[in-house]
């Protein structure tokens, strides 16, 4: 193993015509990614200490295959020690936390932000692409009690520029929910399989149901943001108190399906 930063070993090609060709002149850039964390984790293994590691976005330039075993190397590696992964990958992100999910091991996601001059702000949620439904409802609760405030206090320009970015929101949290409660992760957004076995619980649908995914879907498509109503119609947007009911709905329905199915 190394020592203070010197490498006691290389790698070469193995091959007649290859006699003293440097592998960089031959290795893609996902060729070389891999050597470098096969070369890390194999001296880490050898390593009598049990100091934590960080990555620096680790499978940039590898595909899906060796994605997903960094992922479940990763995700082992962290039952010795501490591990600190940084990625802007939302897809590896799930992969780690469903290595994590299965083998047990608590993964805690911090988002980080950033200002015109100031950098690493760690930010209130994780990125709202990875959170569940149930923490996005009680994001949404948290935003209706400051736009009832805004209500109160400001015009009504004011109140409608910060409730329509909240339909829509409201609208990915139903998209979310048919994802994660309707269709019980059979299927999911950035996913790698289907998983067939939990089908046997997505049979319990009714025409019901269906109406009310229709229903309030269609109510946040027109209320969000994105969509220029007509002038004449002048459409008054939802109060507050209309919005946190528009929650309600939602949460209860799930609530229902997730009860019809226990």
């Amino acid at each position: 193993k190394g020592v203070k930063g010197k490498q006691y070993h290389f790698l070469k090609l193995n091959e007649p015509h290859a006699v003293n060709m440097p592998l960089k002149d031959i290795l893609s850039e996902g060729e070389h990614r891999c050597i470098a964390l096969a070369t890390f984790l194999s001296e880490l293994t050898l390593s009598d200490h049990s100091s934590a590691i960080i990555f620096d976005d680790p499978v940039s330039s590898l595909d899906h295959k060796w994605r997903n075993k960094i992922a479940h190397r990763i995700v082992e590696e962290s039952k010795i020690r501490q591990v600190i992964v940084f990625t802007h990958d939302i897809s590896f992100l799930l992969m780690l936390q469903e290595h994590g999910e299965r083998s047990s091991v608590n993964i805690e996601v911090k988002s980080l932000t950033r200002k015109i001059q100031e950098t690493g702000i760690v930010a209130t949620n994780p990125p709202w692409d990875t959170l569940p439904v149930k923490t996005r409802i009680g994001i949404l609760k948290t935003d209706q009690v400051k736009v009832s405030q805004i209500e109160k206090s400001e015009t009504d320009e004011a109140y409608r520029a910060a409730v329509q970015p909240l339909y829509g929101k409201l609208r990915e949290t139903w998209e979310r929910a048919i994802e994660e409660v309707v269709l019980h992760e059979v299927i999911k957004r950035f996913g790698r399989e289907i998983q067939t076995k939990r089908l046997s619980k997505v049979i319990d649908l009714t025409q019901a149901d269906y109406d009310i995914i229709d229903i309030n879907m269609s109510k946040c498509s027109t209320c969000f943001l994105g969509h220029d109503s007509a002038g004449a119609l002048n459409e008054q947007i939802p109060d507050a108190a209309e919005f946190l009911a528009d929650i309600k709905v939602l949460e209860d329905f799930i609530k229902a399906i997730r009860t019809r199915r226990q």
